[in-house]
């Protein structure tokens, strides 16, 4: 019985696609409903009772109005929808300038001015003096 329901909904799936006509409903002896497009599907011995509707494919206008109210009001509550907002586990990394690099001076000569081991020779003597202010607490008078 499941089998045959089974069948029939896939069949009825099936045809929908292709069905252009008025559909046809009954109920067998087992209390499936089934329905067609086709009244020569229907068994002899339910044909008297089966009953015509509508035609329920897209090809009826009614049904092609109701689509369309229904994508209407799909895209009307996808703009209506809050946007989501950015969180603080995701924040855009900053815009930077290009970065332009300085070419390299075309020698190896100092600038003018103090010569290279004069500059280490000052470093190292500022930083003695830093540590003799730390050593002594700091105080300067």
């Amino acid at each position: 019985m499941l089998r045959l329901a089974f069948v029939l909904a896939l069949t009825m799936l099936c045809g929908i696609r292709t069905a252009t006509a008025d559909t046809y409903t009954w109920t067998d002896e087992a209390g499936v409903i089934n329905f067609t497009d086709d009244p020569g599907q229907i068994p002899l011995k339910f044909r008297s009772k089966a009953k015509k509707g509508e035609d329920i494919t897209i090809r009826n206008p009614k049904v092609q109005a109701d689509l369309k109210e229904q994508q209407e009001r799909a895209l009307q509550a996808e703009r209506n929808r809050p946007r989501i907002p950015l969180t603080p586990d995701y924040v855009p990394p900053p815009q930077s300038p290009p970065m332009v690099e300085t070419p390299p001076p075309a020698t190896d000569d100092l600038p003018p001015g103090r010569t290279k081991s004069q500059r280490i020779r000052d470093n190292i003597q500022r930083r003695q003096a830093e540590e003799r202010a730390r050593q002594s607490g700091g105080q300067n008078y």
